[in-house]
């Protein structure tokens, strides 16, 4: 929380346009050492980099999403192939 008793929150997008996995490392700078995060990863992929909803397959591409608590401020992250990743970080 910031002085206003606000939650902080910082978002980032990431995207993987290629057919296969990444492995990135996120740093979080700028807050005291040892300041725990929570984590939100939503991740939008397919099979096929041209795939999209239709009226006929309105799920072919659905979010996915995943937390985790007590994140450190320096992360490794497995983006998917063909993939739109969000990451938003939430300090606790």
């Amino acid at each position: 929380m910031n002085a206003a008793g606000e939650n902080v929150q910082r978002k980032g997008p990431v995207v993987n346009f290629g057919r296969g996995t990444e492995t990135i490392d996120i740093s979080i700078d700028g807050f005291p050492v040892g300041q725990q995060f929570g984590c939100t990863k939503t991740v939008l992929t397919s099979d096929n980099v041209m795939d999209e909803n239709s009226f006929a397959q309105p799920t072919k591409v659905v979010p996915q999403t995943s937390s985790a608590v007590n994140v450190e401020s320096k992360i490794q992250a497995i983006l998917s192939p063909f993939s739109v990743t969000s990451f938003d970080f939430l300090i606790l």
